[in-house]
């Protein structure tokens, strides 16, 4: 039993390293370089706060491309001053927030 076990062992890792398993990488997983614990904790609450029904791996992809553009990275900066204006259009550039306006008054409501 203990020959059949490594060998199955081995196989699995074989198949892994291979990619025949399918998407191994969780989509949070590919993040930015974060400056403060702050900005962390921004980049990976708000996307989830505005919208927790939909396919991750877009979500986290339209997040990172947020995070990434010097203008609508602002959303994740919790002392900017954007307007409901601004920050409805910024959330919805790379579709971080799909529905602009129920998304965006809910979060203003419920901070």
């Amino acid at each position: 039993m203990n020959k059949t076990f490594i060998q199955n062992c081995e196989e699995l890792l074989q198949a892994y390293t291979q990619g025949k398993l399918g998407q191994t990488t969780m989509p949070e997983d590919s993040h930015p370089k974060f400056i403060s614990n702050e900005e962390r904790l921004a980049y990976f609450t708000l996307p989830m706060s505005l919208n927790y029904q939909r396919n991750s791996y877009t979500l986290w992809e339209n997040a990172l491309l947020t995070f990434n553009d010097p203008i609508t990275k602002k959303v994740f900066d919790i002392n900017s001053n954007l307007t409901e204006t601004k920050l409805r259009q910024h959330l919805t550039k790379y579709k971080v927030a799909l529905q602009p306006n129920k998304h965006l008054e809910y979060n203003l409501k419920n901070g």
